[in-house]
């Protein structure tokens, strides 16, 4: 069966969030997405189908699904949802400080392969009064998206990152045992977000997670779908393009790549052109 995509362009445009609300979703077929999809059932029933899982869903569950997921929706009945569309530079940015939970890196971190092996990782039941403090979250946060206020854009950002601060949370208290029986790495990622900038080795993250550097290299490759060490150059690549986006030109390149855990400015230029496709000084425009 074909998978169709959803465009970015066609449901964000020149939105950062989308809010779209689905009165008695029908039957959907396998499809993935430019963004970020945050699905929030709010009533009826159906079946959430991930990669031939089959799953039932019903009012209180939240399905994440990030652009590398295909999913569809069959046998629904009165089901009822909002979901909240976001863009993944959008999602990067307000959870920078967000990042430092576990539960972050479970529902929100695209590379982890947990999103492609096990639907336990990215599903979460919320109580009545978890759910309506959402419901009242998302609405505060269409209100914003629909002003043009000055300041919506802002504030709108402020509510998404309640939702996924909320829904991270949740995550880490009430992880399906199928998940927490494979190695978990949120935490060694939210430690990883705060210490870029040391020098590190392989033997130090596995020391982090309390496994022997052997046990580690395996079982991160195979959670990550990546090794630790091009996994580290990754994150320490992503923080120094943000930093070059946002600190004045009169920060040196050298200071960013130092900044983020680079002792050979020719290594780290190196390493950003292999993961961004151009040179830091390109990329800073």
């Amino acid at each position: 069966m074909a998978i169709y995509a959803l465009r970015q362009k066609d449901f964000l445009k020149g939105d950062r969030i989308g809010v779209r609300r689905v009165l008695h979703q029908g039957s959907v077929s396998v499809h993935r997405h430019e963004f970020f999809e945050i699905a929030i059932v709010l009533s009826g029933i159906g079946m959430h189908v991930t990669d031939g899982q089959r799953r039932k869903i019903a009012a209180g569950d939240v399905i994440v699904i990030n652009q590398k997921r295909a999913h569809s929706y069959e046998d629904t009945k009165r089901l009822n949802l909002i979901n909240l569309l976001v863009r993944e530079t959008t999602l990067r940015r307000i959870g920078r400080e967000l990042r430092s939970l576990p539960g972050y890196h479970s529902l929100f971190n695209a590379k982890i392969r947990s999103w492609q092996i096990d639907d336990h990782a990215n599903q979460i039941k919320l109580s009545v009064a978890e759910r309506e403090q959402i419901e009242e979250w998302v609405n505060r946060l269409e209100e914003e998206c629909e002003s043009r206020a000055a300041g919506s854009s802002f504030i709108a950002e402020a509510y998404l990152a309640l939702i996924v601060a909320d829904l991270s949370r949740k995550q880490s208290e009430s992880e399906h045992p199928a998940v927490r029986a494979r190695p978990h790495f949120g935490k060694l990622l939210s430690w990883l977000e705060n210490n870029l900038g040391q020098k590190l080795a392989v033997r130090d993250l596995a020391r982090q997670s309390g496994m022997s550097e052997r046990s580690f290299y395996r079982g991160f490759t195979q959670a990550m779908g990546v090794t630790p060490g091009n996994y580290l150059i990754q994150m320490r690549i992503h923080r120094a393009a943000e930093m070059l986006q946002e600190l004045p030109r009169t920060r040196r390149i050298s200071e960013i790549a130092e900044a983020c855990g680079f002792e050979d400015s020719n290594y780290f230029s190196r390493c950003f052109r292999r993961v961004q496709n151009c040179s830091p000084r390109d990329f800073r425009g």
